[in-house]
This record gives C-alpha cells, structure tokens and sequence, in this order.
C-alpha cells in the first residue's frame, strides 16, 4: 500500500478542474461513507496551536494533527 501526493498548484486550471472534480466523483464519497477513514493523531484548540506544532516537530507522529476552530 502506497500513498501518493501531488500540488496542484503549477498545473493549468483544465487539469486543476479535472482532479477536484474526479475527487468529489470518487473519494469525497468514501470518505462520507467512512469507507476512507483519515487518522487523527491528536486535535488541539486553536488557542494551543504551539503545542500542536511542537507535536508536528518532534516527528512521532503518524496521523494528523488537527487545529480546532469555534465560534465562541
């Protein structure tokens, strides 16, 4: 199992539109299933987000690391 990455940003807009929309074809549905399941290393209050990147260099981790916005 591989996992394989790309930017999109230096492509032209016809191929840039070809890959979003083949993203909401064929993963955004798995991933709305569950089918498809990000991990979550851990999530933190945007008001945290020096530990959160404390957690990101000190390279353990294996999922994301999430920051959490709320509308107080």
């Amino acid at each position: 199992l591989r996992v394989i990455g790309s930017t999109l940003r230096a492509r032209p807009l016809n191929e840039k539109a070809a890959v979003m929309s083949e993203l909401e074809t064929l993963v955004w549905p798995k991933l709305a299933s569950g089918e498809i399941k990000p991990i979550i290393e851990k999530e933190y209050a945007i008001e945290n987000v020096s530990d959160a990147h404390d957690l990101i260099a000190s390279d353990t981790t294996i999922g994301k690391v999430i920051l959490k916005v709320t509308n107080d």
